[in-house]
């Protein structure tokens, strides 16, 4: 479980990049200074993990106000401008990649960090992103994916019936086809029809071209945020907290609509803790009435299950450590399915994560491990 009182979950940043993101987000410039100093003093400049280098640029940003003294700020001011580089590239690839959209009569909605940059950070050096993430209607999903498919691109990992999209890679591009949001944004049995409950905008910047394109409207952009960067991921995630600090105080969030949200989607008891470990970063809390409204949202056990699956690295020790961990992919894979859904499909999602072909495999796999012939897990 956290190791942070009041949370839950083990998917929080650690202990000295809870000290960067506190330099960079918190209001009170002392605090921010201080945690800045700590940070550095414990960290290793010139061998960054990939999470702290793609903060590089908001670093040079912060460094500008809270110390622009430090003898390495030059260095994050260069990578801001390859940043910015990388950015601008990425926004021209967008717009090649829109025409094939146009063709097909298909207008998908931009996310995560190319919609950022489109929509809440001031400069494209603030936001670091690898790959373009573009969301369709399920419906639409495999006639999309086959195009691209056409065009040369292939897919990177295996597909399966819960996932919510698959990354297409063509040379060094590379695109995540997106047919639902997040795996979790889902209502379980009606994986089709999850995309109605979501609202769209137009983002208020243009592509080089010109072409204005469709994002999550601020207060489902926050909720995709918060539900996608608090995901087990080792490094763990930093940069949700960035975009959810500037999707608070630059947009209209809808805080009502922000809790039945999550509620819909059986998610508050995680939103809760999102929006309390961001507190902590920022110095503003969130309005009480918020964080009380989605403490009385109580779960069944299964929907309990369903988010330790997708936030919570499982213990790999003892007898029943690689079990559990096939236990919760297996979960995760099967998280937009309704109970008659679960009850036929999680067995053989079960083996499948286990190694086995089917579940009338799995006894000889049990045995394997048990016997000590086989270590491999999913």
């Amino acid at each position: 479980m956290s190791r942070i009182p009041g949370l839950r979950w083990d998917s929080w940043p650690d202990p000295i990049d809870e000290h960067l993101l506190r330099a960079l987000l918190h209001e009170d410039l002392a605090v921010a200074r201080t945690s800045w100093q700590t940070f550095r003093a414990r960290t290793n400049l010139d061998a960054p993990n990939p999470e702290q280098y793609r903060l590089f640029g908001a670093i040079a940003d912060r460094l500008e106000l809270i110390d622009p003294e430090d003898d390495r700020i030059g260095m994050f001011q260069g990578v801001r401008r390859l940043t910015a580089v990388n950015t601008m590239t990425k926004l021209r690839q967008l717009d090649e990649y829109l025409q094939t959209f146009d063709q097909l009569g298909v207008e998908p909605v931009v996310l995560k960090g190319t919609a950022f940059v489109l929509t809440v950070y001031e400069s494209f050096g603030q936001r670091w992103f690898a790959d373009t993430d573009l969301l369709v209607a399920p419906s639409e999903w495999d006639r999309v994916a086959d195009e691209f498919r056409r065009q040369g691109w292939s897919s990177i990992q295996d597909d399966f019936g819960g996932n919510h999209g698959v990354n297409l890679r063509r040379g060094n591009a590379v695109l995540d086809l997106h047919r639902l949001v997040h795996s979790e944004i889902v209502v379980p049995g009606h994986m089709a029809q999850t995309m109605s409950l979501l609202e769209t905008t137009v983002a208020e910047r243009p592509l080089p071209s010109g072409r204005l394109v469709r994002v999550l409207a601020p207060t489902d952009a926050l909720l995709h945020t918060l539900v996608h960067g608090t995901q087990r991921l080792l490094p763990h995630n930093l940069r949700w907290t960035l975009d959810a600090e500037r999707l608070i105080a630059t947009a209209e969030i809808d805080w009502y609509r922000l809790v039945n949200l999550s509620r819909t989607f059986r998610l508050s008891p995680l939103i809760h803790d999102a929006l309390l470990f961001l507190d902590t970063l920022t110095g503003r809390p969130t309005e009480p009435w918020v964080t009380k409204m989605l403490a009385a949202d109580r779960l069944s056990l299964l929907e309990r299950m369903q988010l330790d699956a997708f936030h919570e690295w499982p213990s790999t020790g003892g007898a029943m450590g690689k079990g559990l961990t096939n236990l919760s992919w297996a979960l995760w894979r099967t998280r937009s399915l309704d109970r008659a859904g679960l009850i036929r499909h999680f067995p053989q999602a079960f083996a499948e994560c286990m190694g086995a072909r089917s579940i009338w495999d799995l006894p000889r796999v049990f045995a394997r491990r048990v016997g000590g012939r086989d270590t491999a897990s999913h």
